[in-house]
């Protein structure tokens, strides 16, 4: 059985997890805009509206992605993406 974020909003002290939405659009870009932000992340930080746009609609598109929200402000803080492990088996863990 597939579990999804529609079905289930998860809940921390300071944050909730929820699916994404239209509305979540200038929260979105206002991150994701920051350079350190994305990169540390591992994608190139976003340049205008229109890529977030883009990125935005493929979350909404997916069961697998959460807006993590700020309970103060109720403001889009980041993303969350959970994926199957099986696409990633053929990754080595390194211990140091």
């Amino acid at each position: 059985m597939l579990i999804t974020v529609k079905q289930y909003p998860l809940e921390t002290k300071r944050t909730f997890l929820r699916a994404f939405n239209q509305s979540d659009l200038n929260d979105f870009f206002e991150y994701a805009k920051g350079e350190v932000v994305g990169e540390m992340a591992g994608w190139i930080h976003h340049n205008n509206p229109s890529e977030t746009q883009m990125i935005l609609d493929s979350f909404i598109d997916k069961d697998n992605v959460y807006a993590i929200v700020d309970k103060k402000s109720l403001k889009v803080i980041g993303s969350l993406g959970l994926e199957d492990s099986k696409y990633y088996q053929h990754l080595k863990v390194v211990e140091s």
